[in-house]
């Protein structure tokens, strides 16, 4: 159903915008990058110019982080992939750790071509009005 309706209302603007894969997350079984494997399947013969993908999980899953990552960019077949979202949960150290530690890294891979966090909101990337320390340290990497 999924490759119907981008056939139906995403083709037409092939040529236009740069068009995307759904973004999945990082669920498992049916869900994330095999719903993804079974949709870019589904749907060849589509334009598709990259593939979007989010993550969730605790900032102390380094090792899964990239794993994920990894796995979409050999699941995506030469194609960019966008990291549209990603968050970390945990201490502000610990998600200060986890994006100094990610980002570089992210910087690396030449197949990530965009990479988002997930949600600018007090507490988060933010504290009150200025950036919080690790949306310091995401700054530090996208400014």
């Amino acid at each position: 159903a999924a490759a119907s309706a981008y056939k139906t209302y995403m083709m037409p603007f092939q040529g236009k915008a740069k068009l995307g894969a759904p973004a999945v997350t990082n669920g498992g079984g049916a869900m994330g990058l095999t719903w993804m494997k079974n949709f870019m399947t589904a749907c060849s013969g589509c334009q598709i110019d990259f593939v979007a993908i989010h993550w969730y999980d605790s900032a102390t899953n380094i090792a899964y982080f990239k794993d994920h990552v990894t796995n979409a960019t050999a699941m995506a077949g030469g194609k960019p992939v966008w990291i549209t979202e990603f968050g970390a949960s945990g201490t502000d150290a610990q998600v200060n750790t986890f994006l100094q530690t990610v980002l570089p890294w992210l910087d690396q891979q030449s197949s990530i071509e965009r990479y988002a966090y997930f949600m600018v909101s007090d507490g988060l990337l933010v504290s009150g009005s200025a950036p919080s320390t690790y949306g310091n340290t995401f700054k530090s990497y996208t400014g």
